[in-house]
């Protein structure tokens, strides 16, 4: 650790304490068949939720959603797929405004930028209710982050229906001996309730910087709640969602500090969306760090945001394989606070898990 010289002298002690956890195999998906991501085609209204695919001149900015997938070194395969890959072939999935026009396209590229595979889903394209297979190969897997590009601009569509769908990538095992891989957000999760009741989604934010955080969630219509867990459990909260057709903004000030900080790596958050049967009740959500401007967006994705990781399934639990680290800074001797030209001893202590 390097301290400017023009601060303090000091000697520091580092004491590195290294836990491993041993990542379970994975399972299943990257998400699940029920309370699926859903993004409106760019016809429709930003007030109908979706702040980020609605088209511009209904005050949305008319972007496809980003999403990556962490492919590491040494894998023998990969698959990337999509569940629901239609848009209204009869599904509850799906959310009719009108009639069935909107088609969707799923587009994957490798870490060089090449398109790797494409699938189009619409009211009489795509696989209805199950999953279908972007890409499922054994050569060419460069390690990296491949990028999935969920696309209802108007490049696309014209349509305003709402399609909801499932992202599932891994080796090409989805039982208990197969390998699931990391997919997250860049940086924008576009979630909601279609019919009467509540639906629950948790993601996984990925702090790495700044001492405070910021929440943002649009178009809630006063009917959504939101919750968040750090992964050590010394951060916890929750906090009332959005009015209709706005942006909120929900700070977390001094989650770490110049002295501890015990919380970056991957938290938990929870959002609920409750619909009373009046067409739905969708939103936008991310997570911003300490230079993040506030909502809203100008965007996609939004600069200084954090990623967003879709859940993962197993023994384990939903949270993804990443790493969270700990950081106490302690005095030992000398002027406190440090003073110029006289040494001052600290320790820092580091936990990696």
């Amino acid at each position: 650790m390097r301290i400017k010289r023009h601060y303090f002298k000091s000697w520091i002690f580092l004491v590195a304490i290294i836990v491993f956890i041993i990542p379970n195999t994975a399972f299943a998906a990257s998400t699940g068949t029920s309370n699926l991501l859903r993004q409106f085609g760019s016809g429709y209204s930003s007030a109908g939720g979706d702040y980020i695919s609605a088209s511009i001149a209904n005050g949305g900015l008319n972007q496809p959603y980003h999403y990556y997938i962490e492919v590491p070194a040494g894998l023998n395969r990969l698959r990337v797929s999509i569940f629901d890959a239609d848009v209204g072939r009869g599904s509850e999935n799906d959310w009719l405004s009108g009639s069935w026009n909107t088609s969707c396209t799923y587009t994957l590229y490798d870490p060089s930028g090449t398109n790797r595979g494409s699938i189009t889903g619409s009211a009489t394209q795509g696989n209805n209710g199950a999953w279908q297979n972007i890409l499922s190969t054994t050569s060419n897997l460069i390690p990296g982050h491949w990028q999935l590009v969920v696309n209802m601009t108007s490049a696309v569509t014209t349509g305003d229906d709402l399609n909801g769908y499932g992202i599932r990538a891994d080796n090409g095992d989805a039982t208990t001996g197969g390998t699931e891989l990391n997919v997250y957000a860049e940086s924008f999760i576009p979630i909601g309730r279609v019919g009467t009741g509540s639906s629950t989604n948790t993601f996984y934010p990925y702090f790495t910087s700044g001492c405070t955080v910021d929440y943002n969630d649009w178009d809630g219509d006063n009917l959504s709640t939101h919750t968040y867990r750090s992964r050590t459990g010394e951060n916890t909260g929750s906090f009332s969602g959005s009015g209709a057709t706005a942006w909120r903004n929900n700070p977390i000030l001094n989650y770490e500090t110049d002295l501890i900080n015990n919380d970056t790596g991957i938290w938990t958050w929870t959002g609920t969306y409750t619909d009373t049967g009046a067409g739905g009740n969708f939103g936008v959500f991310y997570a911003g760090n300490y230079q993040a401007a506030d909502p809203p967006p100008t965007s996609q994705p939004q600069a200084d945001t954090f990623r967003v990781y879709l859940p993962r399934d197993g023994a384990v639990g939903n949270v993804p394989n990443k790493p969270f680290i700990t950081q106490k800074l302690s005095f030992v001797s000398g002027p406190n606070p440090p003073a110029v030209g006289n040494p001052t001893r600290v320790r820092v202590e580091i936990a990696v898990f």
